[in-house]
């Protein structure tokens, strides 16, 4: 195997041996998961997933486990000033946008990665009670035999539009 990423010998040495982290494991065998690594998410061979500081060289050692890796935070950078912040004049850098076109954010198509969010909260719904979601893909696994993700909301994992209307239909939800 492979030498062990520098980022997680970083991360074994900053805290606690019993105290989790994030991981990302590729897998010889999809589906074949180590003792002791907790399934955040799975997709083919690769999993993110939390396991014990003190077990990150153990996993890495594995032979059912081709590589493990440090994640890598990736957020927006900041602007300058406050200023920066609010200033919506468009730069050349907006290169789908026309110049001679305002910033109203109309058309714009927003993705949330995320275990789960409110599909029923008003902000997701317009006037008329329909979803402003355009299409949701649950990922969450059920447990049970046979079960694939999806099938918490009783789909094959993605929502359409139109689906998400007669999901929504049957939710009984109220907001405080």
């Amino acid at each position: 195997m492979d030498q062990i990423d520098p980022a997680l010998l970083e991360e074994i040495a900053r805290g606690p041996a019993d105290e989790e982290v994030d991981v990302i494991l590729r897998l010889r065998r999809p589906g074949i998961v180590p003792e002791g690594v907790r399934v955040v998410a799975e997709f083919g061979d690769v999993v993110t997933a939390r396991i014990r500081r003190g077990d990150i060289t153990r996993v890495h050692d594995l032979d059912d486990v081709e590589s493990v890796k440090a994640p890598t935070w990736i957020q927006p950078s900041r602007p300058d000033t406050a200023e920066d912040a609010m200033d919506t004049t468009p730069r050349p850098s907006d290169g789908r946008r026309p110049i001679s076109d305002p910033a109203t954010g109309r058309g714009v198509v927003v993705a949330v990665l995320d275990w789960w969010f409110d599909l029923a909260h008003p902000a997701f719904r317009r006037t008329d009670g329909s979803s402003r979601v355009v299409a949701f893909w649950d990922q969450r696994d059920v447990p049970g035999p046979g079960r694939r993700p999806g099938r918490a909301t009783g789909t094959d994992g993605c929502l359409t539009a139109r689906r998400l209307l007669a999901a929504l239909a049957k939710l009984t939800h109220t907001h405080a």
